[in-house]
């Protein structure tokens, strides 16, 4: 936008997309990121956690939801409200997120860990980063995240495309594995 060399629009739609993931019909990814770090973690802590002798203590929030959007539900939505040449700022997020809770359970029974989470939010951030970061390899910037997670109002978005404008969680979290399943087979 700073370098825009022809007329500059007379709208200006502002769109601030949550958590990208893979695309919902087939979990194409193109790299590591976001969530899938946390599978790759446990993939590599598997004998770990799968001898852990109570439920598994992770950092997170309890109620928070994680903004997760499928690529493709993110494209049609920036189609979508770009064709519409509104004057509007929205957040491509999710209302059907996970948890950090749902999420990890979700990445421990595509990998046939069979262990509860309980997510610690009570511990100083100070403590938990390194600690986290070392264990399990995840960039430090997607600890703060996930342990500082924004409230984003999604409200606008769901009243302008609709309640139903981006899947659940729980509709495409198989072939989210699947497809980071796909992707570490090539690598």
């Amino acid at each position: 936008m700073r370098h825009w060399s022809g007329h500059f629009p007379t709208t200006k739609l502002i769109l601030r997309p949550g958590i990208l993931v893979g695309d919902s019909q087939t979990g194409a990814i193109e790299r590591i990121d976001g969530p899938y770090h946390a599978i790759d973690a446990f993939r590599r802590l598997r004998r770990l956690l799968s001898s852990f002798p109570t439920a598994l203590p992770l950092p997170g929030h309890q109620s928070a939801k994680i903004p997760l959007v499928p690529v493709d539900t993110a494209a049609r939505a920036i189609v979508e409200l770009s064709e519409r040449r509104l004057n509007e700022s929205f957040h491509l997020a999710g209302r059907h997120g996970p948890t950090a809770k749902e999420l990890f359970e979700s990445a421990l029974r595509h990998l046939d860990i069979n262990q509860q989470v309980k997510i610690v939010d009570q511990i100083p951030s100070f403590i938990v980063k390194p600690l986290a970061e070392f264990a399990s390899r995840l960039p430090r910037e997607e600890l703060e995240y996930i342990l500082e997670l924004p409230a984003l109002d999604t409200s606008h978005t769901i009243e302008t495309l609709g309640d139903d404008w981006c899947p659940a969680f729980s509709d495409y979290a198989q072939t989210m594995w699947r497809g980071y399943d796909a992707f570490i087979q090539n690598r």
